[in-house]
């Protein structure tokens, strides 16, 4: 059965992560933001908003953020998306528009909680929360392009699949050989599932050593809320590589039967 990396890492990481092989990363804050919109809505909010400045700047030939085709779409929410396509400056409620389609889209297949997410309507406060947070990530967003070269090359939302394992994901975004994750979180840390999802998403995309979809020498952290950028090499430990040699045969194995 299928399984997203983010599932995997939740339920079946202990089959290639032995205890403590993996440590939290201890990196410094340059400063601590507070959001003001929930956890979970800024995180989709902020991803939003960078891949689109991607876009706007040039750095991405496309961008399309994920609608929902089930529900028709209103005059609001067509417009926009409409903003989108013509690279114009965003609002608040137009951010929340498209948070919400982002929430949509990802349970398209799950009946319940896209019923509950459809049914959900912003409220004043959320829009005016959204207005202060989007205050933040645009000063988050310029200081970080700010250090950014015309001759860095960017791909949004990479994919990571293959035919030889049932696990696949997407990552944030990859910069020249460094494939970054985006995290707003409180902790000063970077944590073992974070780093946990980069590795598997690096041995995915190099299963066929020949054939990989993606250069990915480092990996990459950037936590806005708490001005942290790090990087560092993208080595696997040797424990970790032995237990994926053998998820991949039993697994090919499996699927063969």
């Amino acid at each position: 059965m299928e399984m997203n990396v983010k599932a995997f890492i939740k339920y079946e990481s202990k089959r290639l992560f032995e205890d403590r092989v993996l440590e939290p990363i201890k990196i410094e804050p340059l400063r601590t933001y507070q959001r003001h919109s929930a956890p979970d809505v800024f995180g989709i909010a902020f991803n939003i908003a960078f891949d689109y400045e991607l876009f706007k700047r040039g750095l991405i030939s496309n961008y399309a953020p994920h609608q929902d085709y089930i529900a028709p779409l209103y005059d609001e929410e067509i417009a926009a998306f409409d903003k989108v396509e013509k690279k114009q400056e965003l609002n608040a409620r137009d951010l929340l528009i498209l948070v919400n389609h982002e929430n949509l889209s990802r349970f398209e297949n799950n009946m319940a909680m896209y019923m509950q997410l459809s049914s959900h309507k912003f409220s004043p406060a959320d829009e005016e929360n959204m207005r202060l947070d989007l205050t933040l990530m645009s000063s988050c967003i310029h200081e970080f392009f700010s250090s950014v070269s015309k001759t860095d090359k960017f791909i949004q939302n990479p994919d990571f699949f293959s035919k030889r394992v049932d696990i696949y994901g997407d990552g944030d975004f990859i910069m020249n050989d460094i494939l970054f994750e985006i995290k707003c979180v409180s902790s000063d840390n970077i944590e073992t599932k974070t780093q946990k999802q980069l590795i598997l998403y690096k041995l995915i995309n190099d299963i066929d050593e020949d054939k990989r979809k993606y250069t990915i020498n480092k990996f990459g952290y950037y936590n806005p809320l708490k001005g942290q950028i790090h990087t560092w090499d993208a080595i696997i430990p040797e424990s970790v590589m032995n237990h994926w040699r053998e998820y991949v045969s039993l697994t090919k194995k499996t699927t063969s039967r």
